[in-house]
């Protein structure tokens, strides 16, 4: 938070908003205003960073560790329009990251919310995970006897990828191995009619830009401290 307040100093309004447009170029991609912050020269070179990739992907993201700045960040980075909590029980103690909150957060980076529960997994068989061994047989169990009871709810997922290409689905674990959610996309990518590529998000999965913007930059960011979870 000190090296926070350092970098910032006394910007306020536009000139902070300026410089967080120049740390973070894919933001301008989904604003109103960069065009009005930044000169023209900078908007020009800051738009050969935005994400432009529109094609169906499948992405899965854990927020452990992260704050939900840098969480949405790596969601407006990817070009994701469609966040799918598949929580059973979307609540935490982890700020930013309860249902009402994460959707009305998401809106505001101009990303859809959509809680599946059922794709989620039971709390009374998350107890006792203790070991690796523990949790390859709660995954397990999950594949074999609860996703192929949820036809339904693996359905409206695929209709969603191919209604809004970019989707990305959520839990809390930050390693997707150690997450039901490496299950959901197992278990589709077996689907005769499931195509879209699948990538687990962590937090160096920040989409590259052009080198030409980094002179823009003033590095702060640059040094991930933004992952620091609040």
């Amino acid at each position: 938070m000190y090296a926070l307040v350092e970098e910032v100093g006394d910007l306020r309004g536009d000139d902070l908003i300026r410089k967080i447009y120049l740390e973070f170029p894919h933001y301008t991609s989904r604003s109103y205003i960069a065009n009005k912050v930044l000169t023209q020269e900078e908007y020009e070179l800051i738009r050969h960073a935005w994400n432009k990739d529109t094609s169906p992907y499948l992405f899965t993201i854990g927020y452990e560790g992260l704050s939900v700045d840098a969480y949405l960040n790596l969601l407006v980075s990817n070009n994701i329009v469609t966040l799918v909590d598949v929580r059973k029980n979307p609540i935490s103690m982890k700020y930013g990251f309860s249902k009402t909150v994460l959707a009305e957060s998401a809106k505001v980076a101009g990303i859809s919310y959509i809680h599946i529960s059922d794709l989620g997994i039971p709390s009374d068989l998350r107890k006792d995970l203790t070991s690796p061994a523990a949790y390859q047989k709660l995954f397990d169990f999950y594949y074999l006897h609860i996703l192929p009871e949820q036809q339904e709810a693996l359905e409206r997922l695929k209709g969603i990828i191919s209604d809004d290409g970019r989707v990305a689905i959520t839990c809390f674990e930050a390693d997707h191995q150690l997450c039901h959610r490496h299950k959901v996309t197992e278990y589709l990518k077996n689907e005769p009619d499931f195509h879209a590529p699948i990538m687990h998000l962590n937090s160096n999965c920040l989409h590259s830009f052009d080198p030409c913007i980094s002179s823009l930059s003033h590095g702060f960011w640059s040094e991930n401290r933004l992952y620091i979870s609040m």
